[in-house]
């Protein structure tokens, strides 16, 4: 899904990037481990905080994703480990690992996106003084303009998809880095809530590193990216469905429509 200059798309545990619906449902089967994958086309660094089944997966951290990068997020990271954690597994809510089997949040990967403010350019102001011919060439002082600069800028240990930032917690309410409000001013989609069958646990081992990294001051207004997860009997992949074809009259189809508009036949 995209929006806003942002990308978010699950890839299955086989590095495969899944279809989403036009009703931006993600299908793949039980069991199965996912990633995240989170792509910035700005030309400023983001932070994004995520959240599966309402439970932000990185506690009270966060990921930076560079300008014009991507993030590969497979695993959790909720006990501070930057080493290695546990992966992105989806089960049905009776399985045991469910920490709450009615939430009506189950199934919904939350992704929001803050984009670092644009930092103002010195300005290099240059006086015009009259050189007289028999004086030696005069050289004009340097005058700084107004600028703005920040403490923590500069990055400290950014290296591609590997890349956490160590920010302060916050419930989604407040901006992480000014701790200014933003429940009335993002730009988060509206969605209705289906019926739940399927969770996101802890899985299989993974050894996803990331290294701390600092961020400048964000923007008030974010970015928001939900997708729903939901159950087949396989990973519905990009590659798949990238040609469909009805069964009966052979016309081009989409994954999301149930009937052919050539034939009616069902699909």
């Amino acid at each position: 899904m995209y929006s806003k200059g942002f990308v978010v798309t699950i890839k299955n545990d086989r590095g495969q990037v899944l279809r989403e619906s036009r009703d931006k449902e993600v299908f793949l089967p039980f069991n199965s481990n996912y990633s995240i994958l989170l792509k910035n086309n700005n030309n400023r660094r983001a932070l994004a905080e995520i959240k599966i089944d309402g439970t932000y997966v990185l506690g009270s951290q966060n990921i930076i994703v560079p300008a014009h990068g991507l993030v590969d997020l497979e695993r959790f990271c909720i006990d501070g480990n930057l080493q290695e954690g546990r992966k992105f597994e989806f089960v049905k809510t009776t399985d045991g690992r469910v920490q709450d089997p009615t939430s009506n949040f189950n199934g919904f990967v939350q992704i929001r996106f803050w984009l670092e403010k644009e930092q103002k350019m010195p300005d290099w102001v240059i006086p015009v003084v009259p050189v007289k011919p028999w004086n030696p060439p005069y050289i004009p002082p340097y005058t700084w303009g107004n600028s703005i600069y920040y403490s923590n800028v500069q990055p400290t240990g950014i290296s591609g998809i590997s890349t956490m930032s160590k920010m302060c917690s916050f419930d989604g309410g407040t901006q992480p880095s000014t701790g200014q409000p933003v429940a009335s001013c993002g730009s988060a989609q509206t969605f209705n809530f289906a019926e739940d069958k399927g969770a996101t646990v802890e899985g299989g081992y993974s050894s996803q590193s990331f290294t701390e990294g600092n961020i400048g001051e964000l923007e008030l207004n974010y970015t928001e990216i939900i997708l729903k997860l939901k159950p087949s009997k396989e990973a519905v992949t990009v590659k798949q469905t990238r040609k469909l074809y009805c069964s009966n009259c052979g016309d081009k189809v989409k994954l999301a429509d149930k009937f052919c508009s050539k034939c009616g036949n069902k699909l």
